[in-house]
């Protein structure tokens, strides 16, 4: 469905709502990892596109529960999106986690992105 409405309409991909979160933001969010993969491979993705409060898709996928966001972490990282980035109240991505992931550490290491403040 998703794939079929990018196809007709590619600019889908790039509208904003109301709190200036476009479909990736949404996608990660609720963690619809097929929808995530779609968006990333469409034509000048992004990876460090902010919402209205900083917020990138990595951010928001490492602040899902019970580490559900860590199969896009890789994926976003590939992508090359920055680990290091701060939202506009300051936070860094060691702050959303509730424990160290080794997944998240792990992707994190590979792509050299380790935030300054990384969790112990």
């Amino acid at each position: 469905m998703v794939e079929s409405l990018l196809n007709a309409n590619p600019k889908l991909a790039t509208l904003k709502d109301d709190d200036e979160r476009l479909p990736i933001h949404w996608a990660v969010a609720y963690n619809h990892r097929d929808i995530v993969e779609q968006l990333v491979a469409t034509k000048n993705f992004d990876p460090d596109v902010e919402d209205g409060s900083g917020w990138t898709p990595l951010m928001i996928a490492t602040s899902l529960k019970n580490a559900e966001g860590d199969p896009m972490l890789d994926l976003l990282l590939r992508k090359g999106a920055d680990a290091t980035v701060t939202s506009n109240s300051g936070q860094v991505i060691p702050s959303h986690l509730e424990k160290p992931s080794f997944c998240l550490f792990q992707s994190l290491y590979k792509s050299k992105r380790l935030p300054t403040a990384a969790p112990i």
